[in-house]
C-alpha cells in the first residue's frame, strides 16, 4: 500500500515476497526487503531506529544524521555528507554493513570502526555470507571465471602436448611401380 503514514517509533514488518519503501520529507529513503523487521523514528534532521532482522537499503542526504542499531552493532553518521548503505542482519548469525557512498561510524564491542564508500563491516561468523566490495562475485561471475581458467589450461596443454607430434619436412622418395618396366628409382 502506498501513502501510509509512519508515526514515531513505528514498527514496519515486511512479509515474504514483499518489500516496503519509506520516503521522508527530508529526502531520506529506506527500503526494506522481504521478511524484515524495522522500528524507525524520523525528524527533519535525523533518522533513528533498529533493524531486528532482514535487509535494509538506505539513502540519507547531507544534513540528516543517521543512528541505527542491530543486535550486533550500531551505526551513526554526522550529517556532513550523503550516505548510501545496505544492512543485512540475521538473528543469531550476524550483521553486515556495506557502504556505497559516504562514511558510516560503526560501534561494535566497545570499538568504533569507520566504514567508507566501497567497504564492508561484518559480524557474520561465516565470512562467505557477507556481500559487497570485497566479495562481489555472483554465481554467474564465478562460473565464467572457472570456464575461462579451464579454457586457458586447455590451450596450454594443447601447446605442450602438441609439440611431440611434429611432422618432418617433405622431400622423401615415393616409389610407385609402373607397368612400363621403368627403373622405379628416384631421380
Amino acid at each position: 500500500m502506498s501513502g501510509q503514514t509512519v508515526f514515531s517509533n513505528s514498527s514496519v514488518l515486511t512479509a515474504a515476497n514483499s518489500e516496503s519503501l519509506i520516503e521522508y520529507g527530508n529526502l531520506a529513503r529506506l527500503k526494506l526487503e522481504a521478511e524484515s523487521d524495522l522500528t524507525v523514528d524520523a525528524s527533519r534532521q535525523s533518522i533513528a531506529g533498529s533493524l531486528r532482522k532482514g535487509r535494509m537499503l538506505g539513502s540519507v542526504p547531507a544534513g540528516v544524521s543517521l543512528d541505527f542499531q542491530t543486535a550486533d552493532f550500531s551505526i551513526a553518521t554526522d550529517a556532513s555528507e550523503r550516505v548510501v548503505f545496505t544492512i543485512k542482519t540475521q538473528e543469531c548469525e550476524g550483521t553486515n554493513l556495506s557502504v556505497r557512498e559516504g562514511t558510516v561510524n560503526v560501534r561494535a564491542a566497545d570499538t568504533v570502526h569507520i566504514v567508507k564508500a566501497g567497504e564492508n563491516f561484518s559480524t557474520f561468523v561465516d565470512k562467505s555470507a557477507t556481500e559487497g566490495a570485497h566479495n562481489n562475485f555472483s554465481h554467474r561471475k564465478r562460473v565464467g571465471l572457472i570456464i575461462g581458467i579451464g579454457a586457458a589450461i586447455g590451450v596450454v596443454l594443447a601447446v605442450v602436448l602438441g609439440k611431440g607430434n611434429q611432422q618432418t619436412a617433405g622431400g622423401g622418395c615415393v616409389v610407385a611401380p609402373s607397368g612400363s618396366g621403368g627403373s622405379g628409382q628416384c631421380s
